[in-house]
């Protein structure tokens, strides 16, 4: 792959992140930053809110208290929904389908954990016409994310996705190139997960 064809993949892996945290105004519920920033930015929104409607100031102050956990409650709604079949079931051979569901669904609560994150950028990519892209879990399932350009025959090791692999991860704020000599440790020390394998769950 050339510099210039690399270049682009971060360039929209970087756009990629950017627009998923522009989409998900909440972030994720299961960061404790994320849920900090929300509290700092919508604690005196709640406030009001709750001030107009008549509550007296204990209820006013649990309102701005709430504000910290607003994402996870939407995730735990989100998680809700999909359970009861709120959401058409597909076919697995309209699995791109699903992730633009799970991405439309995520923007629209405002808030996801990293496979909701994970599925935004994928649609993002996806409809701007970046391939090959994959849909990436740990192998102990603690995390998922986008990879861009892996090699189709690589397996659960990175170090055998080839040399022009990004990683798009929103849910860390992250973007970077995995080069295969460091890809385990990379895999390590970013997604603080104890893990450094991954399996592909959608390919195109």
């Amino acid at each position: 792959m050339s510099d210039k064809n690399l270049s682009a993949y971060l360039a929209a892996a970087r756009a990629a992140v950017d627009s998923v945290k522009a989409s998900l105004r909440y972030g994720a519920g299961n960061r404790a930053d994320d849920r900090e920033a929300t509290y700092q930015r919508e604690r005196g929104n709640f406030e009001n809110h709750a001030e107009k409607l008549g509550y007296g100031p204990g209820s006013v102050w649990a309102a701005g208290q709430l504000s910290r956990y607003v994402a996870e409650i939407k995730v735990i709604a989100m998680r809700l929904e999909d359970f009861f079949g709120a959401l058409p079931a597909l076919p697995a051979s309209q699995k791109v389908q699903r992730i633009r569901q799970i991405s439309d669904q995520a923007k629209r609560y405002g808030a996801g954990n990293c496979s909701d994150q994970a599925c935004v950028a994928f649609i993002e990519l996806y409809d701007a016409g970046i391939r090959p892209l994959d849909i990436m879990y740990l192998t102990n399932g603690k995390h998922g994310f986008v990879a861009i350009g892996k090699e189709a025959a690589g397996n659960e090791d990175p170090s055998t996705w080839g040399g022009s692999t990004v990683i798009c991860d929103p849910w860390n704020h992250d973007a970077y190139h995995l080069l295969p000599g460091m890809a385990n440790g990379l895999l390590l020390t970013k997604m603080n997960c104890n893990c450094s394998k991954a399996s592909s769950q959608i390919r195109v």
